[in-house]
């Protein structure tokens, strides 16, 4: 029996035909009309029985088959969809500033091969074991998380085919304050009395928060002013307060000039007496015929000042 055709090989199917970190087998599906196929080969490896084979890159290879007369065929196929490359994280970015609710971190990451598929985020604590990461299902080159809390915490991503990135510890907690400041004082420029503009000083703390205290109001907090000084010409009660770099506003200190003083007293009454004992005061009454100077006159001036 003479046989000179080669086997025909209709295809080298891979499985799984879909991303994977795994090792992928490719099978060999091929016919022979003669006295059939006798063996297969990857490359330059050694021949087998078997028709599968297993790789673990997406690398092109070269399979062979062989039958009985050794007539051979091959075909090239690769594993296009197998990736063991982690992704990398290239950073994540801090909202500036304080806050009293939440501040945005904005990771982004890149994968060269079966792309980025997740973003995932643990307290780094517990960093070490993967089971605790909250993922989520976005596919895009950057996410954004938003923290609601001070505590520290680790970003991890993970591709199409189920590699994980190395973590990227946030280097400082999140700049959110919900602690208000606390004003413990406003002090007068003077506590003596005048009719001069007097200057009310708020003294405000805010060691227990952290971000520091950034601006004051006087009128309820319709505006705000970064000086903590307020010139003010009346005695009535005023209310202060301050807010801190994070938005948090303090509890209501109202104080009032009581020494401030720009009114003229009131002139109620005006009374005069005239002393008429000067000689001349009685020569006059007596030419007068005690008409004029007769009497003597008093003076007394009456005046309030609230």
């Amino acid at each position: 029996f003479i046989d000179k055709d080669a086997p025909v090989i209709s295809s080298v199917n891979i499985d799984p035909d879909s991303w994977t970190n795994n090792e992928v087998t490719l099978t060999v599906n091929a016919t022979d009309d003669g006295i059939g196929i006798k063996d297969y080969k990857i490359d330059s490896g050694e021949w087998q029985s078997s028709n599968q084979f297993t790789v673990g890159d997406n690398e092109t290879h070269t399979f062979y088959v062989r039958d009985q007369f050794d007539n051979e065929s091959s075909m090239q196929q690769t594993a296009d969809k197998y990736d063991a490359v982690k992704p990398v994280i290239g950073g994540a970015i801090c909202e500036d500033g304080w806050s009293n609710q939440s501040i945005d971190y904005t990771v982004s990451a890149s994968d060269d091969k079966s792309g980025v598929a997740k973003y995932g985020i643990v307290l780094t604590s517990e960093k070490a074991d993967f089971s605790n990461i909250a993922w989520n299902d976005s596919g895009e080159n950057e996410y954004k998380f938003t923290i609601t809390d001070t505590e520290l915490y680790t970003f991890f991503v993970m591709d199409n085919a189920g590699n994980i990135s190395n973590g990227y510890d946030m280097t400082a907690s999140a700049q959110i304050e919900t602690i208000a400041p606390v004003i413990s004082n406003v002090t007068l420029s003077t506590e003596e009395w005048t009719n001069s503009p007097i200057t009310f000083t708020v003294v405000a703390v805010d060691e227990d928060g952290g971000s520091g205290v950034k601006e004051y109001s006087i009128d309820n907090g319709a505006t705000w002013q970064a000086s903590e000084q307020f010139v003010i010409s009346d005695n009535n009660e005023h209310t202060f307060l301050a807010k801190d770099n994070a938005g948090n506003i303090s509890v209501a200190y109202s104080k009032a000039a009581a020494n401030y003083d720009a009114k003229a007293p009131d002139l109620n009454q005006v009374e005069f007496t005239v002393n008429n004992d000067a000689p001349i005061y009685t020569v006059l009454n007596y030419l007068t015929f005690g008409i004029f100077f007769n009497k003597d006159e008093q003076i007394t001036i009456s005046a309030t000042d609230n």
